[in-house]
């Protein structure tokens, strides 16, 4: 049975809008003639006395959506960035921690105490550090930086893959529909037959109406199949645009701390020498004066306030509540919105099965009245 999307596409009896639910029953009702040639297009390969041919409809766009699927988990390619960034901070933080900023101040006090036989081998020279600084630290943020460049790009990448899964599900919805439309209408068209053969059941063959029956008994399944069909790929686009929201957070994230953060961490001990400098060119004429306990204890006391400052303003640079409160509320939507699909669809299921026991229960009492053998 040929049902390609290329004949597909000519066919247009069905809204579009696949988020709309459609009323197949009472889009039977509507149909024009036109509509319903079109149609029996799509279901001229049943033959009442061959149920695979039942089981073959729509076989083709079933084999197109697996086929999408595989394309789509052969382009996803995610790399691990996510614990190679947080090993290489983990090492960087362990670096930046060893380092005394005292040490970048080339004072007179440093002075004094390298000449100190107890403190001297304590001093750490300011060009050592700084050496340090530009052959290990900086190889580090910048392999940081390269690492979140990446997860911005993997994020990217991934939102065009599921735009095009998002693209073809919509499209599949569509001509999944037009397909349900068709066997709705060739259900109808059998059994009205099935009907009419039950009432003079004296001029059929009791083989010929159980073939019959069957049929109708199969397409009515496979109706229901395509159907689950529909409100699962219904679901899937819901899906795919909850994870292109995470994704675009994730890439505005990493751009963020590419552009941002980055930049104003490579700079900390700059920043932080600024400020010793700053804090300390009268503190240690002040401190020398007093005594070399009292120097000793002011600059510690100093050195204290910058390290709880540079700490409260580094920590400070990676909190983004907001971020946070929108992709929470983001998450929150997204499940009540399945969440009410899939009860949706659950009354939609209840209320076909009612409706099939019902028919297939008037069925069964209008066969076993007139044609008992």
């Amino acid at each position: 049975m040929n049902t390609s999307t290329t004949e597909l596409t000519t066919v247009s009896p069905v809204d579009q809008q696949v988020g709309k639910v459609i009323d197949y029953k009472a889009r039977l009702a509507t149909l024009t003639d036109e509509e319903k040639s079109q149609l029996k297009q799509l279901t001229k390969g049943f033959n009442p006395q061959d149920l695979t041919t039942v089981n073959g409809y729509a076989q083709q766009l079933n084999d197109e959506i697996s086929k999408t699927g595989d394309s789509m988990l052969a382009s996803l390619n995610r790399h691990n960035t996510d614990s190679e960034i947080i090993a290489l901070m983990d090492e960087l933080l362990i670096e930046l921690n060893q380092i005394d900023l005292n040490a970048l101040e080339p004072s007179k006090l440093k002075q004094i105490l390298s000449r100190l036989p107890i403190i001297k081998g304590f001093v750490t020279s300011a060009n050592t550090l700084l050496i340090k600084y530009e052959k290990d630290t900086k190889e580090k943020v910048n392999e940081i930086t390269k690492k979140f460049v990446t997860a911005q790009t993997v994020a990217k990448n991934d939102n065009t893959a599921l735009q095009h899964m998002k693209d073809k599900s919509i499209l599949y919805i569509q001509e999944l529909r037009k397909l349900i439309l068709a066997a709705e209408y060739e259900y109808e068209e059998l059994n009205t037959k099935y009907q009419d053969m039950l009432a003079h059941s004296e001029d059929y063959d009791a083989h010929e109406l159980s073939n019959l029956y069957d049929f109708i008994d199969a397409l009515d399944k496979k109706i229901t199949y395509m159907k689950t069909s529909e409100g699962v790929l219904g679901a899937q686009i819901i899906q795919i645009a909850a994870q292109q929201k995470n994704n675009n957070n994730i890439s505005q994230k990493a751009a963020d701390i590419v552009n941002n953060s980055i930049p104003i961490w490579k700079n900390q001990l700059a920043m932080a020498h600024t400020l010793e400098s700053q804090r300390k060119s009268m503190e240690a004429i002040n401190t020398f004066e007093k005594g070399f306990n009292t120097m000793l204890e002011k600059t510690s006391a100093v050195q204290k306030q910058v390290s709880i400052d540079v700490a409260r303003a580094s920590e400070s640079t990676s909190v983004n509540i907001e971020t946070f409160r929108k992709t929470t509320q983001n998450i929150i939507d997204m499940i009540n919105e399945v969440n009410k699909i899939h009860q949706e669809g659950a009354a939609q299921r209840e209320a076909f099965e009612r409706e099939m026991q019902e028919q297939n229960q008037k069925l069964h009492d209008a066969i076993a009245s007139p044609n008992q053998v």
